[in-house]
Parts: C-alpha cells; structure tokens; sequence
C-alpha cells in the first residue's frame, strides 16, 4: 500500500512515487520478521533526503528515468506498468546494459580513487555522492561545500570503521568492540536540527526508550553471543555498506586509524 502524493512527496512527481513505492518494496519487501521497505516509510524519507541534500537530485531523477527507459525498451511500458516477472528482469545485472554500465560505474570510480591517492586536482570536480569514501585523505572536509547531513554521515562512518578497526587489533582480548544504530529515535536532537524529517517520519519514530534497547542488551549480552566488529541494529549484526561509493577498504580503515592516532600526538594504543 502506498502513500498519496499529496500526503507525503515533495520531491517526487507522482509518477516517480508510484515507482519509488513499487521499487523499494522489490528491494525489500515484507517478510514474516519484518514489513515492507514501504511500511517502513522508505519513499518518504527518500523524499526528504532528496529535499535535504539537493546535490543528489539529479542522480536520483535520473536512475528512475533510466529504469523507465529499459523497460520501454525491452517490454514496451514504464516500469510500474510491468508485470511481476517483467520489473525484476530489468533490475538483474544480467540485463541489457546494465553490465556494461557497471563496468562504466566502476572505471569511474577507479579514476575517483586515483584523484584522491595521486593528487591531480581532479577531486574537486566529482559527484557529492563520491566524495564520501574521502573521509581519510579529507578528515576536516575541505574540498568540499558543508553539508550538515553529510558530514554527519561520514562523521558516523568513520566511527563504525574505527570499531571495526579496534575489533581487529585486539582480537583475542577480554574486550569485545561493536558498534550499534538506535534506528530513528524522536529525541530534542533530532527535533532541532532535522524538523522537516522528524515531521515526515513522525509516525514511525521510534521512543527513545526503543532507541536504547540495543545497546542495553549489548552491555549486558555474552560476549559469546556477539560478533566483534559488527553493527548492530535490534540486537542483530545488521550490513555496514549500502552504497558501493560508502564502501571504506579494510587498507582504508588503517589510514583512518593512523591518522587518528597522529592527530591525538599520543602513542598507538593498539599496534597492529
């Protein structure tokens, strides 16, 4: 079940929304565990990142014209017009063109990675979205506009990397390094600095009594029963990456962890 435009989307035309709902339900529909992706209110948070960090409007508005384009192509209606068996073929990597656009995707951001590793200058002139690995060679975010919702991401980011880090150091000990995420909490935080989320989201929003219940059975959990490094989500190891372009190298997570270190002027407390 979707929601209405009108009620929601300020983004999105209302043919995008009625892809968007189609789509996220595919990537993850309900199960006997949990709801669907639109039961969740994925296209409405969609729809507020897409207000709340413009520089990733034309990427979005884009790959959903993309979809469309392919299913014209090879079926001959949009994508919320196919049938069940015909929307899933077009999302396979197997399909026409994807493979190739893949390959394109990924010389890309071999470029991205050569730019930042080799100091040509090019940095600057690539996608917001593909800055965000930079975390490492670009701690204090200067080669880039501020952005409150992105720093905090990367911000995030380098701190699960750095549990990660520590997990792996001190393998073996009598310490155990997870990181968790409390899910979307309605706290003062969140109200003063995100408002127009907090209003979208709003039915959805967990306590912050909810919030807490992670990392209370974290603190009180066997250490047998935990996994070292991971990140936890309802007392479960949940993915680190969404996103390819998130994606921190395990080379990478070391960089962080040295520079870190040096930043402090203090000595390694765990040596690799």
């Amino acid at each position: 079940m979707t929601a209405g435009l009108e009620e929601l989307a300020q983004f999105f035309d209302e043919h995008e929304w009625r892809t968007v709902n189609v789509l996220v339900d595919m990537i993850l529909p309900a199960d006997s565990r949990s709801g669907s992706a639109t039961a969740a209110g994925v296209p409405a948070f969609m729809d507020f990142m897409m207000t709340d960090v413009p520089d990733r409007q034309t990427a979005m508005r884009g790959g959903l014209r993309w979809i469309d384009t392919q299913c014209l192509d090879r079926f001959g209606a949009t994508f919320v017009e196919c049938d069940e068996a015909q929307a899933p073929a077009v999302l396979r990597p197997r399909s026409v063109g994807i493979g190739e656009a893949q390959h394109r995707v990924a010389d890309h951001r071999g470029e991205i990675g050569g730019a930042v590793q080799d100091g040509s200058g090019r940095a600057d002139q690539r996608d917001p979205v593909h800055r965000e690995v930079e975390c490492v060679a670009d701690l204090d975010g200067t080669s880039m506009p501020y952005n409150g919702a992105r720093f905090y991401a990367r911000a995030k980011r380098a701190q699960v990397s750095l549990v990660r880090e520590w997990a792996r150091r001190t393998g073996g000990s009598a310490v155990t390094f997870v990181s968790m995420h409390p899910g979307w909490a309605r706290t003062p935080g969140l109200s003063a600095s995100l408002p127009g989320f907090e209003q979208v989201m709003g039915p959805i929003l967990r306590t912050p009594e909810e919030g807490i219940d992670t990392i209370t059975w974290l603190a009180t959990a066997p250490p047998e029963e935990l996994e070292p490094g991971r990140l936890y989500l309802d007392r479960r190891p949940r993915p680190f990456d969404r996103f390819p372009w998130t994606r921190m190298s395990a080379a990478q997570r070391r960089a962080l962890w040295d520079e870190v270190v040096r930043r402090t002027g203090g000595a390694d407390p765990a040596p690799a």
